[in-house]
């Protein structure tokens, strides 16, 4: 996003409404002042911050209206991105450059801007900006722009492409910063999962899909990644004085639990995020990715800003501060060291309770205030809003000041009254101890731009008796100087009696790749504490220090801390010499062996020998068991060897113990080896085995993933198919349907699944899976249609079982007489299964049937949830009366969905005498279903956002919206997708993972298909969303209210 945007893609539901000034926005529910906080009235706000301190309006939305992200400039003056309220397609917004960057200035000095310059019109949707040597530099994907005043007008004449990403997909989220890092390095961050290719510095090229944060210096060079990820979009990134780098970020995990969105320490090479394809190629020091930094849920947070003054007191410094877009809040995070990596502890320090009170950047003055960007109610690209009749850009936005209420104010905060070009270098390093942080940072970079000659000077800062603010800014002066002296002089810095000055040290050796002073960092490496060593075992990785092998692999014997042992390992894989690896797993150590076996994986995986992890897949260090067990479910050529391993494992353990389920799951990433897919055949063909052990065979062969099912597996499903005990059956069907077999292969099941289906004997349910696994065009008799099928379709019925049932007709040849039968329960029909019982009627040439099918749906309750297309595609054939009363149908259904408006606003009235517990039932009940996709807490499913806090984030009216018109907007990774075949088959549905080789695609409620690529001819988004439309004629005004009441109290 704006250095947030496209983060606000959130959890499936619409954020904002109300149009008009700010004190009649909708306010979010009451609550109590906690103790040490208190409120503040503001500009329609009810605000809540900590006693001491004071809140202002700096900037009204008649100077900026929908400001996004800020940067200060040398002289004070503010840079602000500013939206035009443009919510149109990213391409449309590219070619239209709809936006703008205004230049504020407060001349009068009382904490208002109250004088506006248009710094740069034309803008393409800015989402990041940055001001370093006198030049503006804004993100606007696919580009990062550099704008320079050159002739002191205050506007940017001089345009030049700074950055190229070459992507931008449709939420315009493949790009967001750029970000000032402390060591003179430009950061910026890469989401959106597109394919961008770079050349990087010293290493081989690069071509990913993944997220990334990359950083170059400002002429370009040294460009290269620092962090890959999982995540959807990483947002903001900020530094702590010693250089560690913190980044906001959305879905770095599956949404579950109330957890999604967050910060995260970004650690050199270090692989975070949640678990995605695009991860693979890149290589991974441990089976986990890396731990968070903070969990904020679905927050959206963006804006991130690492507080530097003293103003606020010692408490503060290094404080993170975050914004949470669709929390209404800014929150502290104070930062301390947990092992090698970072932990934090959170609280609020902002809250609006004005639902659409958006802050999207947070920075700091030079006075050491903060300034809050709020911008308004006008976003909804690729965000869950409200509909486009309702979404107004006049809930316009406003820059907020927070001041410590006791806070002294320096003079000339900005030093702009010293001319820092012409100071001596003496001067300057006396200046590097000012109470003042700006005039600190501006005095650095003067000194750096001196060159060697000022490094003696530097280094009289860098004293014991000094103030740690001025030896850590010596440490940058020299970092960003660079030279071969410099950082030879940064020797001293790395025995520094205070932690943050060391760490700032070797932040700036690793960087440089450095490896000036082996013997002090041979000893942070071997006797400090674990944010040093992570650090020293960085320098040594990125400077290929082969004789810190001994001592890395010494340090990996003592430690289990996540991540040190990252750092160990990632450095084994950068010096690249993988003999010596080798060597090291003649280690008996658990921790050792592990490192070992990673860096020869991530590096040089043919070296690694399956018979060198034999032992290791037994070790009682669950560590290195879980790793060696992860590494060779990597390599399928091994499955064979292991083959005896695995047959010996199992026959020493018996279904209740608890390791039987790793083992299965081990069995199944190796399917590929045919001893493998042998032994699973044996286990599911004999009937000496265990019932419960046959079952678990089959279900991995089920969750196998297999391309092309091995015949033993085909033949060992056959035997079972056969068995007297009705649940080995259903199981044996269960892994057929999962496997999806060829004709070929189908035929060698076909009579017995014919068999199963039609005999009457068996138990509907059995029946329903086996007729579901015949291939189209088979008949089905009188005697079982309406008792096996029609019943099934009933409401009252589990919605699963209502689609499959649904689908497996759509695959038959019916009568004329069962088509008409049908559309008796199609009146009736839910909108989950509605769509699917239209593909019965596909091609049909009985126009009296046709119009049949026309009148059921008139008089369905859910007809708000059928699209027009799909009907006019399915009578096709059919004459021009009924094409036209198709076409009235279309003009019925807008009227219909014109209704759904009225009945919203209807509705609203009841939510407050919501009842919670009824709206429990309503949402856990088969006609909704909704526990079914959605879950709360530990329980319901996955196919849909996760909705465990969906109270704190959205209002009454979002919610409802979001239930009655849910095809309106999409949550980000929730998006449908239409994907036609080469086979002339269509699917929709959600995208659960995606390989190189394939997609998984949820189609519905425990529903899902995989697609191999080379069979997809086009993919592309869907118009519809797996959730379906026309729940509102399913439920009364009152039981939607207490539906709505009881997501409202989910919080």
């Amino acid at each position: 996003m704006f250095r947030l945007v496209s983060v606000w893609v959130l959890l499936g539901f619409v954020i904002f409404a109300i149009v008009g000034d700010r004190s009649r926005l909708p306010a979010a529910p009451e609550v109590s002042i906690p103790d040490g906080y208190k409120e503040v009235q503001l500009n329609g706000h009810k605000f809540k911050l900590p006693l001491g301190f004071d809140i202002t309006l700096c900037a009204s939305s008649d100077v900026v209206p929908r400001p996004i992200s800020a940067a200060f400039d040398d002289q004070g003056r503010l840079y602000v991105s500013d939206s035009s309220g443009s919510n149109e397609k990213s391409d449309v917004q590219l070619q239209k450059k709809p936006h703008r960057i205004l230049r504020l200035e407060d001349k009068n000095t009382d904490g208002k801007f109250e004088s506006v310059t248009v710094f740069a019109e034309n803008m393409m949707f800015p989402e990041g900006t940055m001001w370093l040597d006198g030049s503006l530099y804004v993100a606007a994907p696919p580009s990062i722009w550099k704008l320079t005043d050159k002739d002191g007008d205050g506007v940017a004449e001089d345009r030049v492409e700074w950055f190229q990403g070459k992507t931008l997909t449709g939420c315009a989220n493949d790009l967001h910063g750029p970000y000032a890092g402390t060591d003179g390095f430009i950061y910026w961050c890469k989401g959106a999962f597109a394919k961008q290719e770079y050349k990087l510095s010293g290493s081989f090229p690069l071509s990913t899909f993944a997220s990334h944060i990359f950083r170059s210096k400002p002429d370009g060079s040294g460009f290269e990644h620092v962090m890959t990820g999982g995540m959807d979009n990483p947002v903001d990134v900020t530094f702590t004085s010693s250089g560690e780098r913190i980044f906001t970020t959305t879905f770095f995990q599956h949404p579950a639990n109330g957890l999604r969105d967050g910060l995260i320490h970004a650690v050199y090479g270090g692989i975070y995020g949640k678990v995605h394809g695009v991860l693979s190629p890149h290589p991974w020091t441990s089976p986990e990715v890396m731990p968070v930094l903070s969990h904020l849920g679905a927050a959206a947070p963006c804006g991130l800003h690492a507080y530097e003054s003293n103003a606020f007191g010692k408490d503060y410094k290094d404080n993170l501060f975050a914004c949470s877009f669709n929390m209404r809040k800014i929150t502290r995070h104070k930062l301390d060291y947990q092992g090698a990596g970072l932990a934090s502890k959170d609280s609020d320090f902002l809250v609006s309770d004005q639902i659409d009170f958006h802050p999207t950047d947070v920075i700091e003055d030079a006075d050491g205030s903060l300034l809050v960007i709020d911008t308004g109610g006008w976003y909804k690209l690729c965000c869950p809003t409200s509909q486009p009749g309702l979404v107004k850009p006049d809930v316009r936005g406003a820059i907020y000041r927070i001041r410590k209420t006791d806070a002294v104010t320096s003079a000339d905060p900005n030093g702009i009254k010293v001319d820092f070009k012409t100071t001596t270098a003496n001067k300057l390093v006396q200046m590097l101890s000012d109470e003042r942080f700006v005039v600190r940072r501006k005095a650095a970079d003067a000194l750096a731009l001196k060159g060697d000659a000022a490094i003696d000077e530097i280094l009289k800062a860098n004293v014991p008796e000094n103030k740690i603010d001025a030896r850590i800014a010596s440490v940058w002066a020299l970092c960003k100087l660079g030279t071969p002296s410099a950082l030879l002089a940064l020797k001293v810095s790395l025995n520094d009696p205070s932690q943050k000055v060391r760490l700032a040290a070797l932040n700036a050796l690793s960087l440089h790749r450095s490896n000036s002073h082996k013997n002090e960092l041979y000893s942070l490496l071997k006797n400090s504490m674990p944010p040093e060593q992570r650090l020293a075992a960085e320098i040594a990785g990125r400077t290929k220090d082969k004789q810190a092998i001994p001592l890395i692999l010494s340090v990996a014997e003592k430690t289990t801390d996540r991540v040190l042992s990252h750092a160990l390992t990632y450095a084994l894989y950068e010096i690249q010499d993988f003999d010596s690896v080798v060597e090291g797993l003649a280690s008996k150590s658990p921790n050792v062996r592990k490192v070992c076996i990673h860096a020869l994986e991530m590096g040089k995986p043919e070296k690694l020998k399956v018979e060198w992890l034999l032992e290791d897949l037994n070790s009682p260090d669950k560590s290195l068991r879980d790793s060696a067990w992860w590494i060779v479910s990597r390599h399928g050529e091994w499955g064979n060897a292991l083959a005896p391993h695995l047959q010996t494992a199992l026959d020493k353990t018996n279904e209740n113990d608890p390791a039987i389920a790793d083992l299965f799951n081990r069995l199944g990433s190796l399917h590929q080896a045919p001893l493998i897919a042998n032994i699973l055949a044996d286990l599911v063909s004999k009937e000496t085995t265990k019932l419960a052990i046959r079952k678990m065979a089959l279900r991995t062969m089920a969750s196998s993933g297999v391309k092309d099912a091995p015949e033993s597996w085909v033949n060992s499903i056959l035997i079972a198919l056969s068995s007297k005990d009705k649940s080995m059956v259903l199981e044996s069907l269960k892994a057929l349907k999962s496997l999806r077999l060829s004709a070929a292969k189908f035929a060698m099941v076909a009579q017995s699944v014919g068999s199963l289906a039609g005999d009457g004997k068996n138990e509907s349910d059995l029946r329903l899976l086996a007729f579901s696994l015949i291939p189209q065009g088979f008949k089905i008799s009188d005697d079982d249609f309406e008792p096996l099928f029609l019943k099934n379709l009933s409401t009252d019925k589990a919605v699963s079982t209502r689609i499959s049932t649904a689908e497996t007709l759509a695959k038959a040849k019916l009568s004329p007489a069962q088509l008409v039968s049908l559309l008796k329960v199609l009146e009736k029909a839910s909108p989950a299964e509605l769509d699917r019982l239209l593909d019965v009627y596909a091609g049909v040439t009985d126009e009296n049937i046709g119009k049949g099918l026309l009148a059921a749906i008139r008089k369905s309750p859910s007809i708000g949830s059928i699209r027009v297309e799909t009907i006019k595609e399915k009578l096709k054939k059919l004459g021009p009366d009924v094409q036209k009363e198709v076409d009235q149908l279309q003009v019925d259904i807008r009227a219909q969905v014109s209704k759904q408006y009225e009945k919203l606003e209807a509705i609203l009235p009841l939510i407050s005498t919501g009842d919670i517990r009824k709206g429990q039932i309503v949402f856990q009940n088969a006609k909704a279903a909704c526990i079914v996709c959605h879950a709360i807490g530990y329980l319901g499913g996955k196919v849909g956002p996760d909705l465990t806090k969906i109270g704190q984030i959205r209002s009454e009216r979002d919610l409802l919206e979001a239930i009655l018109f849910p095809s309106a907007s999409f949550v980000r990774s929730y998006e449908p997708i239409k994907i036609a075949t080469s086979s002339g088959k269509v699917f929709q549905g959600v995208i659960k993972s995606e390989s190189p080789e394939d997609i998984v695609l949820i189609t519905g409620p425990d529903q899902q298909m995989r697609i191999l690529r080379a069979d997809i001819e086009i993919m592309e988004p869907g118009a519809v969303s797996v959730m379906p439309a026309g729940l509102d004629q399913q439920f009364t005004p009152q039981e939607l209210a207490d539906l709505v009441a009881f997501l409202k109290a989910s919080r």
